[in-house]
C-alpha cells in the first residue's frame, strides 16, 4: 500500500521561524556573556631598574603627577593617575598618598611641587605605549614609573610594566558566527599594573629565598607519571 507525503508549506515556515529563533537568543546570550565575561590580563615580569627599600618610607607622604601620556592617550592622563592612587593608597606601604593636578616638564619642575604639597616623595608615572580599540583585537599598556626624593632629588624607583589582553576565539554555530569574548580595555590593563607595583617598592627576597621559591616551582611543573605493571 502506497502512502502519499503531502508537502505542508506552513510548517516549513514554522521551523524556519523556530530556528532563526534559536539563533536569536544564542547571538543574545553570547552577547550578554560577552559584556559580563573578564578575559585574561596576560603580563610581563616587572623591569626594576632602580629599586630602594620601601620599609625605609612607611612614613612618607607620595604624590602621584598625572600621566605623562603620547597625544592618542593625553584624555586619559587624570584617570590613570586616579587608578594608581587608588591602588597604592590600599597597599598601606606609604603613610599618605596625595594627587598631584599639575602638569609637570621635568624633575627640577616637579620637586618644586612636591616640596610646595609636603611630599617626601613624589611619582611620575608616564604612557610609553597604548594600544585600546573595541576589544576584537589585543590591547596593550606600557607603563613607565620614577619615585624621586624630593628633599635630596635622588632617584629611588625606577620600573616599567607592561599588560596586554586578547579577545576570546569565536564561536562557529554553522548557521552563524558568534564573536568571542572582548579583550579587556585599557582601564583593567593599568588597573592590573597598578597592584603590581608593590613588588617594585618592596625589597626582593634574599637569593637563597629566591632560590627556593624557584626549586618549589620546578618541582610542582613536573608531570607525575603512573607506571602500571602487568602480571
Amino acid at each position: 500500500m502506497n502512502r502519499t507525503f503531502r508537502y505542508h508549506p506552513s510548517a516549513a515556515i514554522i521551523g524556519l521561524l523556530c530556528l532563526i529563533a534559536l539563533s536569536c537568543a544564542l547571538s543574545g546570550c553570547a552577547a550578554t556573556f560577552r559584556a559580563e565575561s573578564r578575559r585574561p590580563v596576560d603580563d610581563t615580569a616587572l623591569e626594576v631598574f632602580v629599586r630602594a627599600d620601601g620599609n625605609r618610607f612607611r612614613s612618607a607622604k607620595i604624590g602621584i603627577f598625572i600621566f605623562n601620556a603620547p597625544s592618542y592617550a593625553a584624555e586619559a592622563e587624570h584617570e590613570l593617575a586616579t587608578i594608581y592612587w587608588e591602588e597604592i593608597q590600599r597597599t598601606g606601604l606609604f603613610k599618605q598618598v596625595v594627587l598631584l593636578p599639575h602638569p609637570v616638564d621635568n624633575d627640577g619642575e616637579a620637586i618644586w611641587w612636591g616640596r610646595r604639597e609636603h611630599c617626601n616623595l613624589i611619582m611620575m608615572p608616564q604612557v610609553v605605549h597604548m594600544v585600546d580599540g573595541s576589544g576584537s583585537l589585543t590591547n596593550r599598556v606600557e607603563v613607565g614609573v620614577r619615585v624621586i626624593d624630593t628633599h635630596s632629588g635622588q632617584l629611588l624607583w625606577a620600573f616599567r610594566q607592561k599588560a596586554s589582553s586578547n579577545p576570546g576565539p569565536d564561536i562557529d554555530l554553522y548557521w552563524t558566527t558568534i564573536a568571542g569574548q572582548s579583550a579587556q580595555g585599557y582601564r583593567n590593563l593599568v588597573r592590573y599594573l597598578a597592584r603590581q607595583t608593590p613588588q617594585a617598592f618592596l625589597p626582593p627576597p634574599p637569593p637563597e629565598e629566591q632560590a627556593k621559591r624557584s626549586t618549589s616551582m620546578q618541582m610542582r611543573s613536573k608531570p607525575t607519571h603512573n607506571q602500571s605493571h602487568g602480571a
